[in-house]
């Protein structure tokens, strides 16, 4: 009888530590899309407009993160002017939203874009800006990709 009951609190035990260590281990969540913010015009040319913006995520869980990479396809009203693509190591608090900056380069010649249709995109009074990418980052050692597709409404008055 006593030797039963050791082994129950043997079995007991290792299935204690077996659900312990499988809930700490447990999958993490993904980092949430929030909004962007603080967009600026930071110069126009002839030639390019250089925008500057903050991508704002929230990390659901308890435990810190590492943002590895951030690779995004920037649209103002359907049309592609950029890519966006990070590749700095950000690192991201639990339970807590976390700003990534960004630079865009928007290249007038090669996008068939031209100053009357920038012109008028800042007369407008308002213009919808699509992100549309994935974000990489790593929670412990396990990497995961979170998709982004975010659309925006903005004015012009946002910008500057």
């Amino acid at each position: 009888m006593l030797k039963t009951l050791a082994k129950l609190k043997i079995l007991l035990f290792i299935l204690i530590t077996f659900f312990s260590f499988q809930s700490l281990f447990a999958a993490p969540t993904a980092p949430e899309f929030v909004r962007t913010k603080d967009w600026n015009i930071d110069k126009v040319n002839g030639t390019e407009i250089i925008l500057t913006a903050k991508v704002v995520f929230y990390n659901p869980n308890k435990i810190k993160a590492k943002l590895n990479s951030l690779d995004l396809d920037i649209k103002f009203n359907n049309l592609f002017i950029g890519k966006v693509i990070q590749t700095d190591i950000v690192k991201i608090n639990g339970k807590s939203s976390f700003d990534i900056p960004i630079r865009i380069k928007f290249d007038l010649k090669e996008s068939g874009f031209n100053l009357n249709n920038v012109i008028g995109l800042i007369t407008n009074k308002k213009f919808i800006v699509n992100l549309d990418g994935f974000l990489k980052a790593k929670v412990f050692l396990m990497p995961f990709k979170v998709n982004v597709n975010v659309k925006q409404e903005f004015k012009a008055s946002d910008f500057i």
